[in-house]
């Protein structure tokens, strides 16, 4: 597999950019005598360390027994996840290399995690399709978060790591769940069954979760094989061709909304038949033309796409730090020269320049709190609204969600029972869907925010440039050229890039990985509670409803005249309890907006006042050293020297890496 090698080769670039980072790391470490650089190692640190860590992650999607772990295990080469005919994975799973085979479980309450071999993992958690589908009110092993495979395979060891989801629409925590870890995988394979193209819970999952997120979607036709078993001569070719060109047009029009280019996206598999043929004849090339160009498209997309996204944050952090030492070691090759009395009366001069800096830091700041305060007003503004206008299409909107019984379910205490546990999760998916359809109205307002705070900063990354500009000409008496190009300041360029859409920058997402504006999408429904919600209500509203349809009377056993019942008394009691929801909500909402708004801009500031103070201690430092006559004069400098030509090669070094990619 070429996919392997490539893999392997992207592993080897980020451990040797690791290293170039480390050796920038320690020779900054040699010259904080002289400097502050508490920051730009914090950033080389985090940097490094996300390199050493680097994985492509995928998650694997699809409903229950579309073939989801078949397919992972044609992936692998190994059967290791359960893919009989009956089992099917009841957990999100993550798969990561380990030298052991180990599986550790992890749960939502407080309990530890729980450490377990392969196949005690299987015989737990697997569940049989017929069992989830009488459980639907309730999730399969609902106490369960996730659970993390390790284990010894090729694939996992290049630095590749795997999700596999739960069936589609499982719960909707469960689906939060699955959406974190969507927020941060590089690919999608969303698995379909050649023979049921694209059912409505497919469809639900793929318009509230996936679609215009900016993910990089894959969709897998499974089971194309079986297309010839609905042919009269399974063994004409011209009839499999018409048969595979109209299930193709069938697909493209289903999926067309959710892929721009059909064919570099959609790929018709046999994943049972890669599996076979990879445990019997592993070093053969796979047959299967559709998995074949799938793990060809994979490995253009993560080693070279991708890999170029991941390591390109890294070329920028080193770049800008040589440039940020070449400033400072120009400067200290001005003033080395100046005496203590002259250095003094200097940086006194600059006393009032650095408070211009200073009002800068101020001036943003207000800035960022009132994009936090205007945005926070407008989303809790704009979800009262939307709440308070739920029952105007209420009708229209609950119908595809509720329940499917008949008159005579309402007779028996079980029947009623039934009926709630239905009606409940019926009003679960009709809300949930909703509060996920104005989270997606919020995206331009969130967007246009996120732009005007990246101009802002801009603005005042270049002011600030401009100032410190000033304090270089001030302490060297001339025109101070930098040998590099003269960019936004790293605070600048930092508070740019946190609010780029993913942010790639390796120390933005260690300190402000919240900060994604999906992530707050979806943690703003998350704060709503539509589960919650829909327990709440329903305590209240189930006994009236059922009021009102065993109010038609025995006679009325139609399906159509429930459904307008159940329909009608539903939407009345909603009515009634609409007014209250939204003014429950709005501060849930109002301080998950702020929260992010709030994390933003610590982050900045500190960045900003860390900056301003390294340019004075780096004076004081001189200062210092000058009166206690530990300056060494030309030694220093040609030790500052020597640094600096190392951070040059070293920035070279990973210049040359990244070419390679």
């Amino acid at each position: 597999m070429s996919l392997l090698s490539h893999l392997s080769q992207i592993a080897c670039l980020r451990q040797n950019m690791a290293t170039q980072l480390d050796t920038i790391a320690d020779t900054l470490r040699s010259l904080q005598v002289n400097f502050d650089l508490t920051q730009p190692l914090a950033d080389l640190s985090a940097a490094s360390q996300s390199l050493r860590q680097g994985v492509f992650r995928l998650m694997v999607l699809g409903d229950m027994k579309r073939g989801k772990s078949t397919f992972l295990n044609a992936l692998l080469g190994e059967s290791l996840l359960p893919s009989d005919v009956n089992p099917c994975t009841a957990l999100l799973t993550v798969l990561r290399y380990g030298t052991t085979p180990q599986v550790t479980v992890y749960f939502t309450d407080e309990r530890p995690s729980e450490q377990l071999d392969m196949d005690t993992f299987t015989q737990r958690y697997t569940i049989d399709p017929g069992e989830l589908r009488q459980a639907e009110n309730k999730a399969a092993f609902a106490h369960v978060s996730h659970a993390v495979i390790h284990y010894p395979l090729p694939l996992l060891q290049n630095g590749v790591e795997i999700v596999d989801s739960p069936g589609l629409n499982d719960t909707e925590a469960r689906n939060q769940l699955s959406l974190g870890y969507i927020q941060n995988c590089h690919a999608i394979l969303f698995m379909l069954r050649a023979t049921q193209p694209c059912t409505l819970a497919e469809r639900r999952y793929l318009n509230n979760y996936l679609q215009n997120k900016g993910l990089s979607l894959f969709f897998l036709l499974n089971a194309w094989d079986q297309i010839k078993e609905s042919l009269l001569d399974p063994d004409d070719p011209d009839e499999l061709a018409q048969a595979e060109k109209r299930l193709h047009t069938v697909f493209y029009n289903s999926l067309k909304d959710y892929c721009d280019h059909y064919e570099q996206r959609v790929f018709p598999i046999s994943a049972l038949d890669v599996l076979r043929q990879r445990l019997k004849s592993p070093n053969v090339p796979i047959q299967d033309p559709g998995f074949a160009r799938l793990l060809t498209t994979l490995d253009q997309f993560l080693t070279q796409e991708r890999a170029r996204a991941e390591f390109q944050p890294v070329v920028a952090l080193s770049h800008r730090t040589l440039r940020d030492l070449t400033e400072k070691v120009q400067l200290r090759q001005t003033l080395w020269q100046q005496n203590v009395a002259e250095l003094k009366q200097t940086i006194l001069q600059l006393a009032p320049v650095f408070e211009q800096l200073v009002m800068i830091r101020d001036d943003f700041q207000t800035e960022i709190r009132q994009s936090c305060d205007r945005n926070a007003t407008t989303t809790t503004t704009a979800f009262k609204d939307f709440i308070l206008n739920l029952e105007t299409t209420f009708e229209q909107d609950f119908a595809p969600y509720q329940p499917d019984l008949s008159l005579l379910d309402l007779v028996s205490p079980a029947g009623r029972q039934q009926f709630n546990q239905s009606l409940e999760t019926a009003f679960q998916r009709y809300l949930n869907d909703q509060l996920l359809r104005w989270s997606r109205s919020l995206e331009p307002v969130l967007r246009n925010a996120f732009q005007t705070l990246s101009q802002r900063a801009a603005h005042y990354g270049t002011s600030y440039n401009q100032i410190t500009q000033k304090i270089l000409t001030t302490l060297s008496g001339q025109s101070v050229e930098l040998p590099l190009d003269n960019a936004q300041p790293s605070w600048a360029a930092w508070a740019i890039n946190a609010l780029k859409q993913p942010a790639e920058t390796p120390e933005v997402q260690t300190v402000l990985a919240s900060l994604n504006l999906q992530s707050i999408l979806i943690n703003v429904v998350a704060a709503i509670g539509a589960s919650l919600l829909a327990s709440s209500l329903i305590s209240t509203m189930a006994g009236p409803i059922t009021l009102g349809i065993a109010s038609l009377g025995i006679g009325a056993l139609q399906m159509d005249q429930i459904r307008r019942a159940l329909v009608q008394a539903a939407r009345q009691e909603l009515s009634a309890h609409l007014p209250r929801i939204a003014a429950e909500q709005q501060q849930p909402i109002y301080t998950a907006m702020v929260q992010y708004f709030r994390d933003y801009e610590q982050a900045v500031i500190s960045r900003l006042d860390a900056d301003i103070t390294a340019r004075k201690a780096d004076l004081e430092t001189l200062l210092a050293q000058k009166q206690e006559q530990e300056h060494q004069g030309q030694c220093e400098l040609e030790q500052l020297q020597i640094g600096l030509t190392q951070l040059q090669q070293a920035d070279q070094a990973i210049q040359q890496l990244y070419s390679q990619v």
